[in-house]
């Protein structure tokens, strides 16, 4: 099979550069003067992550006040597997005479322990009216209080919602499955589930979005050698981690870590989005180098000077970092017709099976 892998760096003019700089200098002084959350109460303790989400939710803390536009969402409660009661679906709808060209499943990211579907409003609404798609942001279990494998069982628990008669009655079709930071990990994560449970996912869906993703838990060595604080530093970093991962014997197993997953192959084409001042620069450019080379479409992107983060910071390279998304995402969609791929890839089998509902447990340290 042949695949390919696209890659390109964003080149900024003088004057762009010179914004982008100011622009972090700003930042950087506004960061200084937030508390981050396993410094808040007790140290990486759940009441301090309470504290902080209810920080970014309220506008408190050195955070900005959140945008809501609760009259264009559809909240939507679905059922859980683990029995969670709140789980939900936050929607957004193309305002073009009510069609859709299918759903897009969002997950937020944050660490695995912040964030939440509502505090995305702006992004999501963008994201419907600029690519056609229903998007589709899920509320899922945030540690340090529920930690693996409780996200990715809920992630695919709103797949398979998305897959069901129901979903597909009032949404359509499950098409894009993506993210950010750790939404983009659990995005692959779920996507890998969904394969080993015998869904062929190549063909059910028109691409994967990933935005400056975590893919090694026990950390690439950018992250590794990543002294910067701002946005994500070293602390955060082994803080995040810890509190999802916590009773995790190996970090590095696939389930946990994809990028250890054994096997790339017959999987959607992706985009992965990251700046060089990410401290996960090299999640993404190791995560598209395998897609490429195990015969998927990949394509990778690469914005100089931008930090992780950087297509929510609404700075001078948020623009750009979403319309490279936006751009892949109508490219994936005009390669399809009724499911197929024109290149010649296999058409569509049966729904998501409704076996496909966790990740195998881990076993054992490598």
């Amino acid at each position: 099979m042949v695949s390919d892998l696209k890659i390109t760096t964003q080149e900024w003019t003088p004057d762009e550069k010179h914004a982008q700089d100011t622009f972090y200098a700003n930042l950087r002084q506004r960061s200084d003067l937030i508390t981050p959350w396993y410094e808040l109460e007790e140290p990486c303790s759940e009441a301090g992550a309470q504290v902080f989400r209810d920080n970014v939710r309220f506008g408190r803390g050195g955070w900005p006040p959140k945008q809501r536009l609760d009259d264009l969402a559809q909240n939507i409660s679905i059922s859980s597997k683990s029995g969670f009661k709140g789980l939900c679906l936050r929607v957004f709808k193309p305002r073009n005479d009510g069609k859709s060209k299918g759903v897009y499943l969002h997950i937020h990211g944050g660490g695995w322990v912040i964030g939440s579907a509502d505090n995305e409003d702006t992004f999501l609404d963008r994201m419907a009216q600029n690519t056609g798609y229903s998007v589709a942001s899920i509320t899922y279990r945030l540690a340090p209080k529920y930690p693996y494998p409780a996200a990715i069982e809920d992630c695919i628990d709103a797949a398979l919602y998305l897959q069901s008669p129901k979903g597909k009655t009032q949404h359509g079709e499950l098409r894009i499955i993506g993210g950010e930071s750790a939404g983009a990990h659990l995005a692959m994560c779920v996507t890998f589930a969904l394969r080993k449970q015998g869904v062929d996912v190549r063909s059910q869906l028109n691409c994967l979005v990933l935005n400056y993703g975590c893919y090694d838990l026990a950390q690439t060595p950018s992250s590794r050698a990543h002294l910067d604080s701002l946005i994500l530093g070293p602390l955060d970093i082994v803080n995040f981690g810890a509190a999802w991962t916590r009773n995790v014997p190996d970090v590095q197993a696939p389930e946990i870590s994809p990028l250890f997953e054994s096997d790339f192959t017959s999987l959607p084409p992706a985009i992965f989005v990251v700046g060089t001042n990410d401290a996960l620069l090299d999640d993404s450019l190791f995560a598209a180098m395998k897609w490429h080379m195990a015969g998927n479409e990949a394509e990778l992107v690469v914005f100089p000077g931008s930090y992780h983060g950087f297509c929510r910071t609404e700075g001078p390279d948020t623009e750009a970092g979403l319309s490279a998304s936006e751009a892949f995402i109508d490219r994936q969609s005009l390669s399809r017709v009724g499911g197929l791929t024109i290149a010649g890839l296999v058409g569509p089998s049966g729904g998501f099976s409704d076996v496909a509902r966790r990740p195998a447990p881990i076993t054992g340290a490598r």
